[in-house]
């Protein structure tokens, strides 16, 4: 490489949509066809935890936000003219991350840590500055949640094995990069 020429940098692509396009490709021949069933699939899983996060508010409000998260511009443009796919999956994934955050801190449900794990985890491998963006928002939420008294000390404090497992899955892409 000649001086001026190149970047002394590594670049690794965020490969969370990839596999999740590879998921579906074991089931779809068409390689075209897996690409468009996962990003359709993941605008419904945003969706669909987009419901579930608000689901507590009543039949209403859960079913426009999920349609406002659906028809949102920024969805509609990182999909239609950006193709901003893992950015799409990072939306996803990090809306899950919300709501599994939520049956916890609410509801101390035992299943909601490994799902979080799982989620924050899914949420890093695919598009971590969506990661990043994401951090403070499910940090804020927990403060939130202890300061009006609707979750407990000690139910926050068990989230770190949560949050390490999920970084800890995601430790393969994470750690190179």
């Amino acid at each position: 490489v000649r001086a001026g020429d190149g970047q002394p940098l590594f670049s690794f692509y965020q490969p969370g949509f990839y596999y999740f396009v590879q998921l579906i490709h074991q089931a779809v021949p068409s390689l075209q066809t897996s690409l468009r069933i996962s990003v359709l699939l993941l605008w419904w899983i945003a969706a669909g935890f987009t419901f579930l996060l608000l689901k507590r508010f009543g039949t209403l409000p859960p079913g426009a936000g999920a349609v406002c998260l659906a028809f949102s511009p920024y969805l509609i443009l990182d999909v239609f003219v950006r193709s901003a796919y893992p950015e799409l999956a990072g939306i996803a994934f990090g809306i899950g991350s919300l709501w599994a955050l939520d049956q916890w801190l609410r509801d101390a449900r035992p299943w909601s840590l490994p799902v979080l794990a799982v989620l924050l985890a899914l949420l890093a491998v695919s598009h971590p500055p969506t990661t990043l963006i994401f951090s403070p928002v499910l940090a804020g939420y927990a403060l939130v949640l202890l300061v009006t008294r609707e979750t407990t000390l000690k139910r926050l404090v068990l989230l770190a094995p949560a949050v390490l497992l999920g970084i800890g899955i995601a430790a393969f892409y994470l750690v190179p990069a």
